[in-house]
């Protein structure tokens, strides 16, 4: 798995210190992911998933909590605050072809990972190898270049993605798209001023970028934060501006043309 910079793997394990269930982007995240699954009739219950780059599991975790499956967890590192999830946890390169990881999962969650990756249609071939035919692709990627900060820089993205650019990178002629969509509407403000805050830093170091950049400053900002997400998945649900996007593709039936 091609991340371009190391300082991303360095800082993980203190990223993920600071990830916590509560965090308006993490339920955010998670909420509109359940909400676009629902409209699009996929019902993830019964089924076996992989969740590569997995971090601390804690997406897993949360998906498991809505939905009775089993998510296995892939990553090049294994944090040291995991959470616990009904799968198991595989510290590899999941485009090693030597590994012995089952390859017929229901579906795949590529979530905050196409953005780190270099080449992407290798990485994305090597993540299709393991989903079965039918099976759906999950994917959540931040969105628009102008959004790009200092944050991005640290968190080691390569690029962030508008709706053309992620269709560009998912065009594989085994995959069949479901949807597209934008969210986090109401936080495109608050990222217009990380990145000016955040680029004015100077002499501060990855680890206070990380930090100042992720946390919101008090928890009163953060339940107000969380609210406008539940508003926004509520009155704005196919929005075509925000500061992320997901994507649901299928991975084609295999049959004669």
């Amino acid at each position: 798995m091609a991340i371009t910079q190391t300082t991303a793997l360095e800082n993980q394990d203190f990223y993920y210190q600071l990830v916590k269930p509560d965090h308006f982007w993490f339920k955010a995240r998670v909420d509109n992911l359940e909400a676009m699954l629902e409209e699009n009739g996929i019902d993830l219950n019964g089924k076996k998933g992989l969740e590569i780059g997995c971090g601390n599991s804690l997406l897993s975790s949360q998906i498991e909590d809505k939905y009775d499956c089993v998510i296995d967890g892939v990553d090049l590192t294994n944090a040291s605050n995991r959470v616990q999830t009904r799968g198991k946890f595989y510290q590899i390169d999941i485009t090693d072809g030597q590994n012995k990881l089952a390859k017929n999962r229901d579906f795949i969650i590529l979530f905050d990972i196409l953005e780190h990756i270099d080449d992407v249609p290798k990485f994305l071939n090597a993540c299709l190898s393991y989903l079965k035919p039918g099976g759906h692709l999950l994917i959540n990627v931040p969105a628009y270049k102008f959004l790009f900060s200092r944050y991005d820089q640290v968190a080691g993205h390569v690029r962030r993605y508008d709706s053309k650019m992620l269709r560009d990178h998912l065009n594989v002629s085994s995959l069949q798209e479901i949807q597209i969509r934008y969210w986090g509407f109401f936080y495109v403000p608050l990222l217009i001023i990380r990145r000016f805050l955040l680029n004015a830093k100077k002499n501060v170091s990855d680890q206070e970028i990380y930090r100042m950049g992720y946390l919101p400053p008090a928890k009163w900002i953060n339940s107000i934060l969380t609210q406008l997400s539940r508003l926004e998945t509520w009155l704005l649900s196919g929005t075509t501006f925000g500061t992320a996007i997901l994507a649901i593709y299928q991975k084609k039936s295999e049959g004669p043309e």
